[in-house]
């Protein structure tokens, strides 16, 4: 019977022992999940690690570095480790001129910001500019005269495809001496081009590079000593070409 009781004894006490033992646990685990939430509150706070400097690279043609910085402010006031480094490229990129920007912490406390400005190569008809990859952007206000620039038009969304058309094209004239200032890609997909000269050029729809290199290849002989009576050149046939001519002439 004693040995009974004293068994029994034995094994509350080592029940309490184990049930201690988790309770100690489990309160180290509650006081350490405190002190880590408490430090990382301490931490994030602007006033903890305040950003000292923002480095700024990249060039600045037509981006507004006073517009840009502030863009930046409310995202440097939170503090080093609380910087939205999402939110603060997507914001870089918001401005109309920045094509595409990284940013990046430097410990302790700096923020480095770099962006790729907007490089225009072409007018937009329906509004806004062309890059060099195709895309449209639209700023407010930009300081190139649209005669600087070819004018571009097509149906929405085709920006790229007239802009890679442009370049080829460009290419193929280079040996005449003539550039486009006008480049259209109508509802019907059918191309019309204007030269620096004047001349309209109607392409149609199909065999655009043949027509335009059957152009080219007769330039000199058909078109260039009667350059200044010739209104368009109709391409859009199969072995030749028509001329319309000017009315003056």
């Amino acid at each position: 019977m004693r040995k009974r009781q004293a068994a029994r004894k034995n094994e509350q006490i080592q029940r309490n022992r184990r049930w201690l033992k988790r309770t100690g646990q489990s309160l180290a685990l509650v006081a350490g999940i405190a002190v880590i939430g408490f430090t990382g509150r301490w931490l994030m706070q602007s006033s903890t690690l305040p950003v000292a400097s923002v480095h700024i690279r990249g060039t600045f043609v037509h981006v507004d570095r006073e517009e840009l910085r502030q863009v930046l402010e409310p995202f440097v006031n939170a503090g080093f480790l609380g910087l939205d480094m999402n939110g603060i490229r997507r914001s870089v990129e918001e401005l109309a001129w920045v094509r595409q920007a990284s940013v990046r912490r430097i410990w302790p406390a700096a923020l480095a910001v770099s962006i790729e400005e907007q490089r225009a190569a072409a007018v937009w008809a329906e509004g806004g500019l062309i890059n060099e990859r195709g895309e449209r952007f639209i700023p407010e206000k930009h300081a190139m005269a649209d005669g600087e620039l070819p004018v571009l038009a097509g149906p929405e969304g085709t920006e790229r495809k007239v802009m890679t058309r442009l370049r080829e094209m460009q290419d193929m004239l280079v040996a005449l001496g003539a550039s486009i200032t006008h480049l259209e890609m109508d509802a019907r997909r059918a191309w019309r081009l204007q030269l620096n000269s004047g001349l309209a050029l109607l392409l149609g729809r199909r065999e655009i590079t043949d027509r335009l290199l059957r152009f080219v290849r007769t330039y000199d002989v058909a078109i260039a000593p009667r350059l200044e009576t010739i209104e368009n050149v109709d391409l859009r046939y199969t072995n030749g070409f028509a001329v319309q001519w000017k009315k003056a002439a």
